[in-house]
């Protein structure tokens, strides 16, 4: 009986597209963005699951861009809160530096999260 509906690729602005949003009746309260880096030892010529061609999964100019973006949607006024959540299953890219209002957080087997949040739930 809650008024939150939960939706995939949403559109917020004219051009942009959350990857998944809450919304409160028809105000989007979170905004979130996901990226997804697995682990190199699930290279198929290693005994994995994903062909090694495929490796690079992520650019990491994309997840740059993530974090702009959920920046933007709380600028613009497009949602309350949002964040960027990309996870490095392999922790190939935290050598890399943090962009502005991120932070690098350490999972156990590791695994490394970039994590961005902006704004403040009501």
């Amino acid at each position: 009986g809650l008024p939150f509906r939960v939706f995939n690729d949403y559109g917020l602005g004219s051009r942009r597209l959350a990857d998944l949003v809450i919304l409160d009746n028809d105000s989007v309260e979170v905004a979130v963005e996901f990226k997804y880096e697995p682990s190199r030892s699930r290279k198929a010529d290693m005994g994995g699951d994903i062909p090694a061609s495929k490796f690079p999964v992520v650019d990491w100019n994309e997840v740059k861009k993530d974090v702009d973006r959920v920046q933007d949607f709380v600028r613009l006024k497009q949602s309350n809160v949002a964040y960027s959540v990309f996870i490095d299953e392999g922790s190939a890219f935290n050598w890399r530096e943090c962009p502005v209002g991120s932070e690098w957080i350490s999972w156990p087997g590791e695994i490394s999260v970039l994590w961005s949040r902006q704004g403040d739930l009501i």
